[in-house]
């Protein structure tokens, strides 16, 4: 697929009207240049692109809606961060699918299913792995993004001297006394690995699958009252997969 560039400039004119030409202008160049480096570094991947359009497409809306006072600028920004540091990283996914798609992901389901408009929270959700999976350095986050986000981010990453399941642990353990914003991405980001096991990968056991929903339930436990729309979202899912197991 080749992306032109131009035309989706002109595309995205066309569909917001007369509407503050000059902060329009600057919105729709800021996300085709976005999504033009997204579309470079996961080798134009239909799965990423599509998420990244649909997501976009709220926050842009929003962002008209505010007259350009929103903070698109910076919600791109740590897209286009999270993408050049999880470059070449892949879900488990039978296709692979570029890494990207699970952060974009994760903040278009706080920002759609959990009704969140905190841009800390949203860039959080974005960057939430990079300091675990990534070169990504505490004070790199904080240089772009701030003392809150970084703080975020700190505290939704493993412990790299932990093993897997002491890390499982650690995450219900401390769950309850996160800050707010790193529990709405917790809740989130689980919300979206689990519904990623419908399909489960590859090499993962029937076992391994009811592993990890019973991890999702104890991290369900502790994190109520966080924010209703997303548990009963979670907890509706973890349901539906451990019956489909059963039966």
């Amino acid at each position: 697929m080749t992306f032109n560039l131009f035309g989706f400039i002109i595309s995205l004119m066309l569909a917001v009207g007369s509407v503050s030409y000059a902060n329009e202008n600057k919105g729709i160049m800021e996300i085709a240049l976005c999504r033009s480096e997204l579309q470079q570094r996961t080798s134009d991947n239909p799965k990423v692109m599509q998420m990244f359009d649909e997501t976009v497409s709220l926050w842009h809306r929003c962002d008209r809606e505010q007259k350009g006072q929103f903070k698109l600028a910076v919600l791109l920004k740590a897209v286009a961060f999270a993408a050049a540091k999880h470059e070449g990283g892949t879900r488990k996914d039978a296709a692979a699918t570029p890494y990207i798609v699970h952060p974009i992901g994760v903040a278009r389901s706080l920002w759609e299913e959990g009704g969140i408009r905190s841009v800390n929270v949203l860039v959080a959700a974005l960057l939430h792995d990079t300091l675990e999976d990534t070169d990504t350095t505490p004070e790199e986050i904080e240089s772009l993004f701030g003392k809150r986000v970084r703080k975020t981010v700190e505290e939704l990453s493993n412990d790299p001297n932990l093993s897997r399941d002491e890390n499982k642990q650690r995450q219900v353990d401390h769950a309850p006394t996160m800050t707010l914003n790193a529990q709405l991405v917790k809740l989130a980001d689980r919300l979206y690995n689990i519904r990623d096991l419908r399909n489960p990968p590859p090499k993962w056991s029937q076992a391994q699958v009811r592993d990890y929903l019973g991890w999702g339930e104890k991290l369900l436990m502790v994190l109520k009252g966080t924010n209703s729309h997303l548990e009963e979202l979670l907890e509706a899912e973890i349901k539906s997969q451990l019956q489909n197991i059963h039966d």
